[in-house]
């Protein structure tokens, strides 16, 4: 995803929540959520004024 932000001016990327396998999240503070969202999204075209949905 990294290197198309590269390529392409992308102003948000939607992404549809379905990655949580295979117990979904206990809460808002689960650890699956930084193993699964937080840490693989790390590119730095990524942290350039994207928003993600």
């Amino acid at each position: 995803m990294g290197i198309i932000r590269e390529k392409m001016d992308l102003d948000f990327i939607i992404s549809t929540g379905d990655i949580f396998y295979p117990n979904g999240l206990t809460d808002e503070h689960d650890i699956a959520f930084e193993d699964s969202f937080t840490k693989i999204y790390t590119a730095p075209s990524l942290q350039k004024t994207v928003v993600f949905w």
